[in-house]
Order: C-alpha cells, then sequence, then structure tokens
C-alpha cells in the first residue's frame, strides 16, 4: 500500500472524520502490515507487535526489543523528548526518517506514533503506523540505521504547542 492512502486514512480517523475513514475500509485493512504497538517502560518503548511491513523494514521481528536500537545516537534525545511530550498532552506526533543500509540502499519513511494510555495498568502504549515514502524495503536483511529527518506533533485543531526537530535555526 503506497503511504498516502494509509496516511489519508490514519489521520482521517485522529481527526475525527469517521465518515470519510469509514468509506475507505480497505484502507484501513491495508494499514494491518504496517502497524506495530510500543510498550513505553522505563528503559523506553519496546516493541510489543509488528506487522509484516515493519519486520521488513527491520530485517526481522522486532519484538521485545527497544524501538530506539536502530536510530542513530543523535537523534534519540529528540524521539525521547516526544515520546514523553506525546503521553503528558496526549497528542500523536509523526516522525520523518531515512533508513541506510550497509551496502548503499536507503529508504524513506513516515511513521505516526499514537499515545495510548492503558490506566488499570498503569501503562503507555503507542499505536504505530510505519509508511514506505520513497526507496528500497529490502525484505528480511539485516537492519537499517535510521536518520531523523523531521519530527512534529500532528494537528489536532487544539492549541497545543507544535514542537519540531530539527528546530529552526535563528536568523
Amino acid at each position: 500500500m503506497r503511504g498516502n492512502a494509509a496516511l489519508k486514512a490514519i489521520r482521517a480517523i485522529m481527526a475525527g472524520h469517521t465518515r470519510e475513514a469509514e468509506t475507505d475500509v480497505d484502507s484501513l485493512r491495508a494499514l494491518a502490515p504496517h502497524l506495530f504497538i510500543l510498550d513505553l517502560g522505563e528503559g523506553g518503548p519496546i516493541y510489543r507487535l509488528a506487522g509484516s511491513a515493519v519486520q521488513c523494514a527491520f530485517g526481522a521481528d522486532p519484538r521485545g526489543r527497544s524501538y530506539y536500537e536502530n536510530w542513530s545516537r543523535d537523534a534519540r534525545p529528540a524521539l525521547q523528548s516526544f515520546f514523553h511530550a506525546a503521553i503528558e498532552s496526549c497528542c500523536a506526533f509523526h516522525v520523518f526518517s531515512d533508513g541506510l543500509w550497509s551496502w548503499g540502499t536507503s529508504a524513506r519513511y513516515e511513521t505516526v506514533l499514537i499515545p495510548v494510555e492503558i490506566a488499570a495498568l498503569r501503562k503507555n502504549l503507542f499505536i504505530g503506523v510505519n509508511l514506505l515514502l520513497d526507496g528500497d524495503a529490502d525484505s528480511w536483511r539485516p537492519a537499517m540505521l535510521q536518520h531523523l529527518r523531521c519530527i512534529a506533533f500532528l494537528h489536532d485543531g487544539s492549541r497545543a504547542p507544535r514542537r519540531l526537530y530539527p528546530r529552526p535555526v535563528p536568523v
């Protein structure tokens, strides 16, 4: 599934446009391979479930592994701050990244991360949708190194502050 249709479906759901989302049920079904669930524990987000497209991008089933494991070190502080801010503000965010394999091919991804609180279990989870925008998702090869291009909260119409990474350079 191309990223545009899946992204349109997930944004319609998040914006509360359920009629628009209902008319595109096939797009919603097609999201399943792109879905993943992260458990936000004390050590950071851990994969609890990953669809086949996520496993393909990872090179293996990532369950039980840290979300930060394949990110470049300079991206981790920005990702950590967004995970914590998303929980505090109950806002979803998206991440644009470039994945680079050691043999030279690359892929561009957009990932939407939606915070979910399970009060009864005192747990914070994130439901993620990982979409290939461009490039090569070379199936079942060793995992790639992710480089952060941009990270921002999805706008839901509220007056929640918008954060971006990298931050604009003052002129």
